[in-house]
């Protein structure tokens, strides 16, 4: 039984209060103790909760540890394949080539140097048969320059070349090609000038290009009006640069090539001062960045304005080429020597879950690589030669 004093002053006597007396006390309702069964349900959810709590620690530790081991990749190749190439194509027919894909069965070449067309294409088939398009201009329907190429995700007997100098990227299609029509049939300027468009995929939605100065590896252009839409997670680097180099700069050290596997599921992109090798998912995500023992880092100097000028780098990965079993990357590992340094001898072979499967030794040096998959053929272009089309029988090893 519960005795609350009545609201009445405190005696002022020493007396001890008689808490029989009725005038001065009020009984309360009898409190019992909880019953067992809700006693227990509380205790059953105290440890429920701390159970939710330690697993939610324990999932959050495990994602750290994994991401840190994931995220840098260093990779060794138990294989090296000597593999010899056979010049073909027309004879004196490009100055600089330095692109090359697949499309269909042509072989598509970009000459940075040829006028007054940058683009030809060439048929598989009958190597000695030569389309030149992509007029040199300033005309709405001509390119300036031509730099990449990259084949487009919706039709597969259609490309898209890029004007950096017009910042613009044209449609063309084989066909109508073919019929004599050299004009490109849709065109796109990007709304967003931070953006380095120097190299790019297509997927079925997007343009893929190189990222921006927020230091996102690759962004997602609109294949409607080529607008923004998003980025990807930023260029993973493992070392730690002062608070002096922005994001900016490392945009610009950091920046290289791309290639999407044919499906769109994944893109990989490449660093060209470095050796880094980061997978994607379709949506930007990345998954893994894979380093050689080298541990090649860009060398660069910083200046206020966010760009950078390279300082007695080396050349890491100059171009990637795929196909849905691999990934082709052509690498350099070389200082600068003239033109020689644009170019290299080895060809590292992945899978799309990052696992090395060999690395291949080319007989000369080349620069820029695609692969035919329906004779197991690698592509390859030599500088300033008089047949610049090297072609390579890849070995049984590697199937695709």
């Amino acid at each position: 039984m519960l005795i609350k004093l009545k609201n009445q002053a405190y005696p002022q006597n020493n007396n001890k209060l008689n808490i029989n007396d009725a005038s001065m006390c009020e009984v309360l309702p009898t409190w019992h103790e909880p019953h067992t069964s809700i006693k227990q349900a509380i205790m059953k959810r105290n440890i429920l909760y701390s159970i939710l709590y330690l697993a939610l620690l324990f999932i959050i530790s495990c994602t750290s540890a994994d991401k840190e081991v994931i995220v840098f990749e260093t990779v060794r190749f138990e294989n090296e394949l000597s593999i010899t190439g056979e010049p073909i194509g027309p004879i004196n027919a490009f100055l600089r080539s330095q692109k090359a894909i697949m499309i269909d069965s042509f072989l598509i070449v970009v000459d940075t140097e040829r006028t007054p067309y940058a683009i030809s294409l060439i048929n598989s088939n009958n190597d000695s048969t030569v389309y030149h398009i992509a007029h040199k201009g300033q005309g709405p329907t001509e390119l300036i320059s031509a730099t990449d190429i990259a084949a487009d995700a919706n039709n597969k007997r259609a490309f898209w070349a890029i004007d950096v100098m017009s910042q613009s990227y044209s449609m063309y299609l084989i066909d109508s090609i073919m019929a004599g029509n050299l004009k490109p049939i849709k065109r796109i300027k990007p709304r967003n000038h931070n953006l380095f468009m120097d190299d790019f995929v297509v997927t079925k939605d997007h343009i893929v290009c190189n990222g921006s100065i927020s230091r996102a590896q690759v962004s997602f252009l609109s294949l409607k009006n080529g607008a923004l839409e998003h980025e990807s997670d930023k260029i993973p680097i493992e070392i730690e640069y002062p608070k002096s180099i922005t994001d900016s700069h490392l945009s610009h050290a950091y920046t290289g090539s791309h290639a999407i596997k044919p499906d769109c599921s994944r893109i990989v992109a490449a660093t060209s001062f470095g050796d880094y090798l980061s997978i994607y998912d379709s949506s930007g995500l990345l998954l893994k960045t894979l380093r050689t023992p080298e541990k090649l880092e860009p060398k660069f100097s910083a200046y206020p304005n966010g760009l950078v000028g390279y300082t007695e780098t080396k050349y890491g990965y100059l171009d990637i080429t795929c196909t849905n079993s691999y990934i082709f990357a052509q690498y350099a590992g070389k200082s600068h020597a003239g033109d020689i340094e644009y170019t290299s001898k080895f060809v590292h072979v992945f899978t799309w879950e990052g696992e090395p499967v060999a690395r291949l030794l080319l007989d000369r040096y080349v620069l820029g690589i695609c692969v035919d998959e329906q004779t197991n053929t690698l592509y390859a272009l030599e500088l300033y030669a008089e047949q610049p089309i090297i072609k390579y029988k890849l070995p049984s090893e590697i199937l695709l």
